[in-house]
């Protein structure tokens, strides 16, 4: 028997600046996750960084975890977790994690990137939650010069990479 939580999410055609709520009229933030192209082996050994710097936390309300890498892809010891992170993306909050993700990867990690980790209950695949504040991230990260490695969907049943290397 299945239920509501394992059927997969329907995947709405990518938004337009006409009909898209979150854009902002900032750069495009890159590619599609439709056109990533097939997984970079790489990416597994980031989720695993990521569930690791997790600590077991891979439920709960609707959170953001931002894990910073070197210029090699390298997990630093450099994680910041928000925690109760709304499910509509506020473009305040998002250019803030932005602003100051930049500014520790520019200091501690020249040429280094992100990993962006989104975890909830209900977590685990490309929804709503993921794909909206995806799309707000990966636009203020472009407009400040920040690069995002990867984006990972977290929940309690599974966890995957859901937008690789840009």
């Amino acid at each position: 028997m299945t239920n509501d939580h394992d059927a997969p999410e329907p995947r709405p055609h990518p938004p337009t600046p006409s009909d898209d709520p979150f854009h902002y009229g900032l750069p495009s933030p890159g590619r599609h996750a439709e056109e990533v192209g097939p997984p970079d082996p790489s990416d597994a050994a980031l989720l695993e960084a990521l569930l690791g710097a997790l600590g077991g936390r891979r439920g709960g309300p609707a959170a953001l975890w931002f894990l910073v890498l070197d210029a090699e892809d390298r997990p630093l010891p450099v994680v910041l977790p928000i925690e109760h992170a709304t499910i509509a993306p506020s473009r305040t909050v998002g250019l803030l994690l932005v602003r100051v993700l930049a500014s520790v990867v520019e200091h501690a990690a020249p040429g280094g990137s992100v990993v962006i980790g989104y975890v909830r209950d209900e977590g685990g695949a490309d929804g709503a939650f993921e794909r909206g504040w995806s799309h707000l991230l990966r636009a203020l990260a472009a407009h400040e010069g920040l690069r995002i490695r990867a984006e990972v969907a977290v929940g309690p049943r599974r966890a995957g990479v859901v937008r690789g290397r840009w």
